[in-house]
């Protein structure tokens, strides 16, 4: 009778169960989604002054990414008076080790691309780059017409760290910028840059989640036993 009690007194505990595993699921999800909330520029910069440009050069500045994958999805120009671009410019993303182009864009001209921080930007084909690695951004001036930052005092985000100006050989169209430029403008060359994410590993995640439901089941484990206990008692 006693046992008969018991199992006829499970469903509370069932109850409770299925209550915890939704936590698990919901605590699973807001662990996921956190990876994809902060989306920010690569670069914040201050201090800047104007610089005109050579025509049909690739200006840009090279970057390395800390222990975190950053996950790319827009690219930029700056905007110097934030009141239009008068050229569309290519922008783009180069991985340094193979030379590799990993995304590109098109920011159209005039005021289309939305404004953040003086920086017009425009979607991407979305892109991870890898921890611990060097990559550059460049975008592509075809007139004299739009200017960049320079001299600029930079603030890097996203786990990254800040390398050198970078620019390529006049004529050539829109390139990898490989060149090191005037020690003047060590500080870069602001034309382009992008928004991203820093995101956890996905071991990282699995092993949160791996720990969540861990925790999970040995609280319904030691409530099952409790509950049963007191059952056989009564």
């Amino acid at each position: 009778m006693k046992i008969r009690h018991a199992w006829n007194s499970f469903a509370p505990i069932t109850e409770r169960v299925a209550k915890t595993v939704a936590l698990v699921a919901f605590a699973l999800v807001a662990l996921l989604r956190a990876a994809n909330v902060s989306a920010e520029p690569l670069a914040e910069i201050s201090g800047q002054s104007g610089s005109g440009v050579i025509a049909d050069v690739t200006y840009g500045w090279s970057f390395s990414t800390g222990d975190l994958p950053i996950h790319v999805t827009e690219l930029g120009i700056y905007d110097r008076f934030e009141d239009g671009l008068a050229d569309s410019h290519e922008v783009g993303l180069w991985r340094v080790s193979d030379s590799a182009l990993l995304t590109s864009t098109i920011v159209p001209a005039s005021t289309a691309a939305p404004l953040i921080d003086g920086v017009r930007y425009a979607a991407t084909t979305p892109v991870t780059l890898d921890p611990n690695a060097d990559y550059v951004l460049g975008a592509y001036y075809p007139t004299s017409s739009d200017t960049m930052w320079t001299e600029a005092t930079v603030t890097m985000n996203l786990d990254a760290t800040f390398g050198t100006a970078k620019g390529s050989l006049a004529g050539n169209g829109f390139v990898l910028p490989t060149f090191g430029l005037n020690p003047t403008f060590a500080e870069g060359f602001f034309g382009p840059n992008l928004i991203g994410t820093a995101v956890p590993e996905p071991s990282t995640l699995a092993l949160g989640g791996l720990g969540a439901i861990g925790l999970a089941g040995a609280w319904i484990r030691t409530r099952r036993t409790a509950h049963f206990r007191r059952s056989s008692k009564g």
